[in-house]
This record gives C-alpha cells, sequence and structure tokens, in this order.
C-alpha cells in the first residue's frame, strides 16, 4: 500500500521504520499477513500470503455482533454477558449483574434491544428467551450500523437447505422467529427498524448457524460473528487458535503456517468424537469434514473417540480397542485392534448416548456449582440448582464415574476428558480437598489430569 507518512528529506531514520511509527494506527488493520480467495468448493477464504510463525497475532477485531448462544444458551446479563446476579433491568425485566452494569447504558450493548424487549416485559425469569438476543441485535443492526448489516447480509446461510420442511426451520420458526415478531416486533412503528419480515430473521438465524464462532468468557459460552474469521475455513485440526478479551478477538497462529496454506479455525468442538463433530457440522455448517483427524481411526493418536474391547480371550480381557474402520463412513463397522471382534454403528451410538446423558447431568450440575462459588445469588427459580445435596458433584463421585467410563472408553476417549476437567475444578475447592487439607496423593492426582 502507498505510505502517507515519508520520512523527512535528509532524515537519518530509515523510512520504513518511520512509516510503521507515524502511519501504525492506520497501516496495522491492513498489513495482515493473509488474503481473501475465492474457489467454488470452498467460497471465500484465507491463505497466508507470507510464512507466519506460532504464535504470531495475525489480527484483532471487534466481533460484529456477538451474544448468547441459540442452542442451549446460558443466562447472562445482557449489558455485559457475564453471569446474572438477582438485579432485573428496571425497564425489560431481564436478570442482570448489577443496576451499575455500564453496558445496560451502552447504545452498542442492551440500551437499544431494551427498548424493544420492554414492549413485552418479563415477569418471570424462566421464560427469559435467550435464543432471541443474537438474531434480535443482528436485526437491530439494519439501521443502527449498515456497514455491520452488510457483513451480516454477505454471510452465507444455506437457506436454500433450511426450507418450511426442515426440522431446524420449524424449530427456529417456533422458538426465535414467531416469538419475536408476535412479542415484540409486530408492536413497532412500520420501519422502525427496518425489514422485520420472517425471512430476514430466518436469513440471520442462518448466517448464525453457518459462521458465528463460539466463544467462552469466563464461565458463559457465547456466539460471535466476526467480520474475519467467518471467511477462515474449517478444520479439525486447525493452525490458528483465538482468545476473547474486553469484546475485542485476537487470532493467532497456532503452529508455524507456511506462505500459501489455507487459514483455518474449527466450527465444532475441539474434544467431540469424529461422529459428533461431523453431525454437529453436517447439521449446522452443511458439510462432511474429510480432514486428516476425521479420516483417521485413531484420531492422529489420540484416542478421542475409542471404546474398550470387552471380549474375552482364555477367559482374560482382550486389552484392545474398538475403532471404527472407516471413520468416512458414519455406517460403518467398529473393529478391535487386537481380536477380530466387531460392534455396528448404532450400538456405539446407543452406548456413547447414553453414557453422554450421565455426563452431560454432570456438566449441568458443574455450571450450577460454578455460579454459586462466585459468590453470585440464585435467587430466582430459573437460577436454583435442580440438584439436591446428594446429586451434588463431589470428588468421589465424579472419581467413581471416570472408573465406570473407562471399564467401556478409552481412558483418552473425550467423556473422560469432561469429567477430568470437572474434577480439575473440584480438587482444591471441596470439603476435604482445599488447598490447605488436600493430600500429596490427590495432588499429584490433579498434577496428573493437568497433563
Amino acid at each position: 500500500m502507498h505510505c502517507r507518512s515519508v520520512a523527512p528529506s535528509g532524515s537519518k531514520q530509515h523510512t520504513q521504520c518511520y512509516h510503521q511509527k507515524h502511519h501504525w494506527p492506520e497501516h496495522k488493520t491492513q498489513c495482515r499477513p493473509f488474503e481473501v480467495r475465492t474457489s467454488p468448493e470452498l467460497g471465500r477464504y484465507l491463505v497466508a500470503t507470507r510464512d507466519v510463525a506460532a504464535g504470531e497475532v495475525l489480527y484483532e477485531e471487534a466481533p460484529t455482533v456477538v451474544g448468547p448462544k441459540i442452542v442451549e444458551p446460558s443466562p447472562v446479563c445482557l449489558g455485559c454477558l457475564r453471569p446474572p446476579g438477582a438485579a432485573r433491568c428496571e425497564s425489560c425485566g431481564w436478570p442482570i449483574c448489577n443496576p451499575a452494569c455500564p453496558g445496560l447504558r451502552d447504545p452498542h450493548c442492551h440500551a437499544i434491544e431494551c427498548k424493544i424487549l420492554s414492549l413485552s416485559p418479563v415477569t418471570d425469569i424462566k421464560h427469559c428467551r435467550y435464543e432471541c438476543i443474537l438474531p434480535l441485535r443482528s436485526l437491530l443492526l439494519q439501521k443502527r450500523n449498515p456497514r455491520k448489516w452488510k457483513v451480516i447480509m454477505s454471510m452465507e446461510t444455506h437457506i436454500d437447505k433450511r426450507g418450511p420442511s426442515t426440522e431446524v426451520y420449524k424449530e427456529l420458526d417456533e422458538n426465535v422467529v414467531s416469538y419475536l415478531i408476535n412479542n415484540y416486533l409486530s408492536k413497532l412503528e412500520d420501519g422502525a427498524v427496518g425489514d422485520i419480515s420472517s425471512e430476514i430473521i430466518h436469513r440471520i438465524c442462518g448466517a448464525i448457524d453457518v459462521n458465528a464462532l463460539e466463544i467462552q468468557e469466563g464461565q458463559v459460552e457465547l456466539l460471535a460473528l466476526l467480520p474475519t474469521a467467518f471467511i477462515m475455513c474449517h478444520s479439525c485440526i486447525p493452525n490458528t487458535k483465538h482468545t476473547f478479551k474486553n469484546t475485542r478477538i485476537t487470532v493467532r497462529a497456532a503452529v508455524d503456517i507456511p506462505r500459501g496454506h489455507d487459514i483455518t479455525t474449527m466450527y465444532t468442538h475441539m474434544l467431540w468424537t469424529t461422529q459428533a463433530r461431523r453431525e454437529h457440522l453436517r447439521n449446522t455448517k452443511y458439510f462432511s469434514c474429510q480432514c486428516p483427524r476425521c479420516a483417521d481411526p485413531m484420531e492422529l493418536g489420540t484416542h478421542m473417540s475409542a471404546l474398550r474391547c470387552l471380549a474375552e480371550a482364555e477367559g482374560m480381557p482382550c486389552g484392545g480397542f474398538q475403532y471404527p474402520k472407516a471413520p468416512l463412513d458414519d455406517n460403518c463397522e467398529w473393529c478391535c485392534n487386537k481380536c477380530p471382534m466387531s460392534l455396528s454403528s448404532q450400538d456405539v451410538c446407543h452406548l456413547i448416548s447414553c453414557l453422554d446423558v450421565e455426563v452431560e447431568s454432570i456438566q449441568l450440575a458443574m455450571y450450577y456449582m460454578g455460579l454459586a462459588l462466585t459468590g453470585r445469588e440464585m435467587s430466582s427459580a430459573s437460577q436454583e440448582s435442580p440438584y439436591d445435596d446428594y446429586n451434588q458433584p463431589t470428588v468421589d463421585r465424579l472419581e467413581d464415574l471416570l472408573r465406570k467410563l473407562e471399564t467401556v472408553l478409552h481412558p483418552h476417549h473425550y467423556l473422560c476428558y469432561k469429567i477430568k476437567h470437572s474434577l480439575i475444578q473440584l480438587y482444591g475447592h471441596q470439603a476435604g480437598y482445599l488447598h490447605s487439607d488436600i493430600t500429596d496423593r490427590a495432588l499429584l492426582r490433579k498434577t496428573d489430569m493437568c497433563r
């Protein structure tokens, strides 16, 4: 690009050094080590224009829009997107962290949407529809920020695959689209926020499903649409990583990226099994991943999908593990790496589904415990833990569950990792295992799991 800050005549400073100091505020957002390319298979995607070193910042940017997840959203304060307290917004009635939260009066956060939500104030916060917030925030950009609105409208939606006969259309139409129109948007003056048709809201939901990046802000999982990140290709072994802090995302190279290589991110969960990742991507992003990790029965040596073989040889466990014979075929047979024992894909799916229900209940209970540990009040019915003392997760109960899981799963299976993650949170923070009185053995156990 042309430099507007050339060093003065006779200056001993090198022109590039002078340029870097005086032109950096503008140049830093334009001098990026990648370019946008287009192909029939991938659409738009990013390619490195030079060698990029691991850890190097590729770019930083603020989200086009950010808000609660649409599927299984966490309760949040709409002003700061952190866990709410007992306070309520005096206008719309939604839970907030406290009345002094600066985001409540910020037009870029809650202030604008509050005027809409106040048209039908919440009386019982058990009925808060957090899944509607991100689509509403996106919709309000039409007049509030046309540039950002244009970015969202340029995103892939796969709307042709999300027609009225599909389950995703019916679910969103009931839980998001019709709810927003009937309770809020229909009460506005014509043209107050622009197009409020069901078609445009479905298109927004499609853009969110296909392009949103899941981000972790403290204990809360959020979704964000980002002006650059949505162009990155997906890979289950992405070469970038991102952090989210103070409403900005920073994307760094996770490994060395050679010039000419695609710059990739991950639009599903890193710790899910191949089957779960590919199903999620098919259902939300409308493609079947065929990356090296998905194509490898052992997931590049991580064994995150592997089952323990339960066959016996001469009265002893065979000691092998079951792997999918052809991972890119959802109906393939699972075979042991030590004996002739095999399982159908249906049997594997049924087993994992049953175990997943048990593990997910632990994760939910841990979420409620997390709210309690932060000292936030949980005075409302929607925030009260449904788990009594008997069912509360404890170190001993989780260790028992982990032993149970490891009798049928590989120790590195993703469900085992979920329980280990919960155990790491409990060791040092639960009676009998507090940092002040934890035994060397328990501390070593926690250290081993962290590794």
